[in-house]
């Protein structure tokens, strides 16, 4: 039984810490494409680096995240 319960907390706790992910990883994307397209009204590029700064990732994940982006 504990053990069934120490599962369902691992699970569960699994499931929050995804959904908390997906929402924060998924708002600085779409910030990112509103920025892109903003920019490519204006007619220049878009500072996706720098978009990507405001949001506070750290430098492993900056180029890689940049380069997904863009």
């Amino acid at each position: 039984m504990f053990l069934f319960l120490c599962f369902l907390y691992g699970m569960q706790k699994y499931k929050s810490g995804r959904m908390k992910f997906d929402a924060d990883f998924m708002v600085i994307r779409r910030r990112s494409l509103d920025m892109a397209a903003e920019a490519l009204d204006a007619q220049r590029r878009p500072d996706l680096i720098g978009t990507i700064r405001q949001y506070g990732l750290t430098d492993d994940l900056e180029k890689p995240y940049a380069a997904w982006i863009d």
